[in-house]
């Protein structure tokens, strides 16, 4: 992963994010230094890129690559992916617990996982104007729209 300084027009960050290609990224819209990455190495990462030496956290769900990733446009520690095997993922980074992260069958972050469409994702957003509110549309050509009561 690599940053530039527009002001400057100078590299100023160069970055092993991950072990393999990164998929996605998305800057956090409600906290201006914080960006997630999927990456092809089962991973996603959360980094702030005022310090770019090591990941804020990292997360894995059942050696799951992970395509895509977008952060909630209502609330900052919410961020949703897509992941291989049609599966969305909510987490919540408010219910992030280090010590018990590693264990897959027991994610505390992770929030809900979406399993309805019957051919692979191709996309997903967020809705800006309803809580809780994405949609997801696949291979199929078949349009979901998602909606959590939480």
């Amino acid at each position: 992963m690599i940053l530039w300084d527009t002001r400057s027009n100078i590299t100023s960050n160069i970055v092993h994010a991950h072990d393999a290609k990164v998929n996605s990224l998305s800057f956090n819209p409600n906290r201006e230094f914080i960006l997630a990455t999927a990456s092809a190495d089962e991973s996603i990462a959360l980094w702030d890129i005022r310090f770019l030496k090591s990941k804020l956290i990292a997360l894995k769900y059942n050696n799951i690559e992970f395509f895509q990733v977008q952060w909630s446009p209502h609330y900052e520690s919410v961020l949703a992916s897509r992941a291989a095997d049609n599966w969305l993922f909510v987490w919540d980074m408010n219910n992030y617990v280090p010590s018990i992260a590693e264990a897959d069958e027991y994610r505390t972050e992770l929030s809900f996982i979406y399993y309805g469409n019957e051919f692979n994702i191709s996309d997903f957003s967020w809705n800006d104007n309803e809580l809780w509110t994405f949609c997801s549309v696949a291979k199929d050509n078949i349009l979901r729209v998602w909606q959590n009561t939480q």
